[in-house]
């Protein structure tokens, strides 16, 4: 009996066991399986003729890629579509969404995309313009490569990053402006764009990747702004039409190949901060006829300038020979003057590769340029050949009111200012005046592109300074609202020849100076007695500088006791110009 009640126990207690686990299963079943459900994407799905994978956990909605779909004329992509009931927000244009749509002409972007994916548009050849909208923020890999009909493009400062390749191959785009919000600029992002004649590369930027303008040879001219540091590999290599760069301050290394091919390129400024140059960097630079390496570089990579078949003249001012192979090719080499300093000539002299060049003279006599010179706040290349002066850029931009005078003086010697580089103001937003003396011959590519607020320009030159097309930006955008003075008797010239034309305002320069500026009240009493000019002020300190009308120096001091006096030994009736910091003021003398 009591074996049979054990055997009857166990049964029951196997029974119960078997129910609890069946329960247990079908409990955690509906767990898993209830997920499943709410979460059930749909992929594929053609609402309205596009394309659509429908995200059900954020109700969010992706363009997407199908073979059996090929995209014509205009496209709308709406900010929001409807499927099972269910409304999903169109946030992303997914990758290969529109490969190969070659009859796409137009398309239109809502406000709720955030990214536009990888080849989404790649080889769309039918596209001509696109709008990008305030909401992306990412732009990926090939996102536009190869859409050869693509002629302009408007980047919004929503997006941070822009991928390899993004635009590469677009060989319509004429010009492209990248907005301050992006950091990097990636390997190939505008690769063969051989119709690109002029880009904007903002302060942000840091670094310009490998191949990022590679064979875009329709390109005349480029500003690197000072926030660069690095050039990477090919980063302009067969940019044919280039003729000139300038390379900023705070770059460390000029990568591989990075001008290589740049047929057209006749002169690079290289500054004291590059401490490597790549292989190849210069390699067939054809009209180069001199190059400067400043006295950080450490290393020249194999064959840096072979091909430069018009090379004369290097001037190296490294005391401590740069390692080195072959730099230049030993049929040309032999043809070229190197300049050392003059404690070292001896150790280049009996060191390879440097002891092949032709002659090997100390840099001493090749009176050449002395960099990075600041005087008044402004910067300058100096050279002593012929005792000339150039206005370069600043570390931390010009701005303001600038007057550039007729000449500085430097180590007791004279130096006449002819000259402003190319870039010399470029991006100073806070730039809004500037003094131009008659002194003054040429202003260089790009001088004062992005000067967004300059308002008033005093230019004294009575023969017209040499310029070009980009001396005030592209087409002068923003010179359209600024007003310039000029000598009464070349204004005729003036405003028959762009870019000077290009100036909302021209008038004569003499009525920019029929009296005192109304501002010199506020902060100063600046009075004329005689030949003197008396400056009174609170700001004990201020330093106080006095120039003619055509900009020539006549003398600085500074604010003591409450007030600055400085004789001018002008005529009566002859206007002067106030400096005080960084504001400027005009006095008629008594």
């Amino acid at each position: 009996m009591h074996t049979l009640s054990k055997f009857v126990f166990l049964c029951i207690y196997r029974m119960l066991t078997i129910m609890i686990m069946k329960k247990l299963l079908l409990f955690l079943f509906t767990l898993l399986f209830l997920p499943m459900v709410a979460n059930a994407d749909s992929y594929g799905v053609n609402i309205n003729g596009i394309i659509y994978n429908l995200f059900d956990k954020d109700k969010t909605a992706e363009v997407t890629y199908s073979q059996y779909l090929q995209y014509s004329e205009e496209v709308t992509i709406p900010a929001a579509v409807t499927y099972n009931d269910s409304q999903y927000s169109v946030t992303s244009i997914g990758q290969y969404a529109f490969l190969g749509c070659s009859g796409l002409t137009s398309i239109t972007i809502p406000n709720s995309v955030t990214s536009i994916g990888n080849n989404a548009f790649f080889r769309c050849t039918g596209l001509t313009s696109i709008t990008i909208p305030n909401s992306v923020t990412s732009i990926r890999e090939g996102a536009f490569s190869g859409c050869t009909g693509l002629t302009s493009i408007t980047i919004p400062n929503s997006v941070t990053t822009i991928g390899f390749w993004a635009f590469s191959g677009c060989s319509g785009l004429t010009s492209i402006t990248i907005p301050n919000s992006v950091t990097n600029i990636e390997s190939s992002t505008f690769s063969g764009c051989s119709g690109l004649t002029s880009i904007t590369i903002p302060n942000s930027v840091t670094n310009i990747g490998s191949g990022a303008f590679r064979n875009c040879s329709g390109l005349t001219s480029i500003t690197i702004p000072n926030s660069v540091t690095s050039i990477g590999d090919e980063a302009f290599s067969g940019c044919s039409g280039l003729t000139s760069v300038t390379i900023p301050n705070n770059v460390t290394s000029i990568g591989d190949e990075a001008f290589r091919n740049c047929s057209g390129l006749t002169s690079v400024t290289i500054p004291n901060s590059v401490t490597t140059i790549g292989k190849y960097t210069f390699e067939n630079c054809s009209k180069l006829t001199s190059v400067t390496i400043p006295n950080n570089v450490t290393s020249i990579g194999v064959w840096a300038f072979m091909g430069c078949n018009n090379l004369k003249t290097v001037y190296c001012y490294a005391t401590k020979i740069p390692k080195a192979n072959s730099i230049i090719e030993f049929g040309n080499i032999n043809s070229v003057t190197l300049y050392v300093p003059s404690s070292a000539i001896n150790e280049y002299e009996t060191t390879f590769p440097w002891r092949w060049f032709g002659t090997i003279l100390p840099i001493d006599a090749a009176n050449t340029d002395t960099y990075s010179v600041k005087i008044d706040g402004i910067h300058y290349n100096l050279f002593e050949k012929d005792k000339t002066a150039e206005v370069t850029s600043s570390p931390n931009y010009y701005s303001g009111k600038v007057i550039i005078p007729e000449a500085v003086t430097y180590n007791d010697n004279q130096y006449s200012v002819t000259c402003i580089g190319n870039g010399a103001f470029n991006n100073c937003s806070g730039l809004t005046s500037v003094t131009i003396p008659n002194s003054v011959t040429t202003i260089g590519s790009n001088a004062f592109d992005d000067c967004k607020n300059l308002k008033t320009v005093y230019c004294y030159a009575t023969k017209l300074p040499e310029t070009n097309e980009n001396t005030f930006g592209i087409h002068g955008l923003y010179i359209n609202y600024a007003t310039l003075y000029v000598p009464a008797s070349a204004i005729n010239e003036y405003k028959a020849t762009a870019p000077w034309s290009w100036f909302g305002t021209i008038l004569p320069i003499e009525d920019a100076t029929t009296q005192i500026d109304a501002a010199s009240t506020n902060d100063y009493n600046i009075v004329a007695n005689g030949n003197d000019i008396i400056v009174k002020s609170d700001a004990d300190g201020e330093k106080v500088s006095i120039y003619t009308i055509s900009g020539q120096l006549i003398g600085t001091t500074a604010i003591r006791n409450g007030s600055a006096l400085i004789n001018t030994n002008l005529k009566s009736g002859s206007v002067a110009i106030v400096m005080i910091g960084q504001n400027t003021y005009k006095i008629r003398l008594d």
